[in-house]
């Protein structure tokens, strides 16, 4: 998923750096497709609304997202990064390091 990210960022500006915000915006992007998708030319917010909460997982190339009557999340998952002392993003894997 992180791949096809990469490759459509690059497509819309070549310029553009990868980041967390866009990234974000790519899967939320990716999510609303799905429910586009699944409705098609039946489309409602009744419909949208129903194709992510009963669809059960929703594989986004990889990266799986939940819905449910209770659970508006997606996912659960924690990401935990630091921006280290040149600038970038790195992902937290232990406390005691130095980043």
């Amino acid at each position: 998923m992180v791949a096809d990210y990469h490759a459509a960022l690059a497509r819309y500006d070549p310029n553009e750096e990868p980041g967390f915000v866009s990234l974000e915006g790519y899967l939320a992007g990716r999510l609303a497709i799905f429910g586009l998708e699944a409705c098609g030319r039946e489309l409602s917010r009744e419909c949208f609304m129903d194709s992510l909460n009963t669809t059960g997982v929703i594989d986004l190339d990889g990266f799986q997202l939940k819905f449910g009557p209770n659970d508006n999340q997606g996912s659960d998952s924690v990401f935990l990064t630091v921006v280290g002392t040149d600038g970038e993003y790195r992902q937290v894997d232990r406390f005691d390091r130095q980043y």
